[in-house]
Order: C-alpha cells, then structure tokens, then sequence
C-alpha cells in the first residue's frame, strides 16, 4: 500500500493494518465455510483501528488548532 509520507509511523501502520483486517475479512466473507465467530472478532478489530485512526486524526487536528503562530518581526513591526 503507497501511503504519503506527510503521515507518521503510528498512522501509516494502523493504515496496513487496516489494509490487511479489511482484506482479510472479505475474504472470510466470500469463503464457503466463514466462521461467525471469527467474522465477528475481525469486524471488531477493524473497527477498533478504524476508531484508533479516528482519535489520530483529531488529536493532529487539535494540535495544529492550538499551535502557536509565528509571526515575522517584517510583519509585527508594520502591525505596531
């Protein structure tokens, strides 16, 4: 899977992983023997990395809302 390197380590492996467990689990589906158990404990992974992502994304979104701006000394001297 090609994944931009502008995302960190944590979230392009929680990507594969999902890659993977989404895989997986199709495959399961289309099997003639698919055990429900074994569906039911791979929808729950999947879902669990899908919520980990989502934490991911929303703490990356808090952090750059609440970084401090910088501001160049050229643009705070013709603010004054």
């Amino acid at each position: 899977m090609l994944i931009s390197s502008s995302l960190n380590r944590r979230t392009t492996t929680l990507l594969d992983r999902l890659a993977r467990l989404g895989a997986t689990l199709a495959r399961e589906r289309r099997s003639t023997k698919s055990n429900g158990i074994r569906l039911m404990r791979l929808n729950a992974m999947v879902l669990n990395l899908k919520r980990q992502l989502r934490l991911l994304s929303e703490e990356r979104a808090l952090r750059a809302a609440s970084a401090p701006r910088l501001v160049p000394a050229l643009v705070q001297a013709r603010l004054r």
